[in-house]
């Protein structure tokens, strides 16, 4: 509808047969549809594939692994009085 209260649609379009009046009884069809869903391998082309190894011998140098201890005895200027016992890990 318009501003003045008049339907928008020009006066000489009816309403089609197919739309049911309001308080009608409607009966709809139903209708079950199946679709299956598959693959198909199908060749499209073909690559040659080609590999090529060399060896080459290089010398290089690396260090693989190096530990350095140093150990210095210290003089306390005293005499032992008892032997220390063996060294125990504390347990957590």
């Amino acid at each position: 509808m318009n501003v003045n209260g008049a339907s928008d649609q020009p006066e000489d379009q009816s309403v089609p047969a197919s739309v049911p009046a309001p308080g009608a009884d409607v009966t709809v069809s139903a209708i079950q549809e199946e679709l299956t869903v598959g693959t198909v391998e199908a060749q499209t082309g073909a690559i040659r594939v080609r590999k090529v190894v060399s060896d080459e011998t290089r010398p290089i140098s690396i260090e693989l692994r190096t530990e350095t201890v140093g150990v210095t005895r210290v003089s306390i200027n005293r005499p032992v009085e008892a032997e220390d016992g063996p060294r125990q890990e504390a347990v957590r």
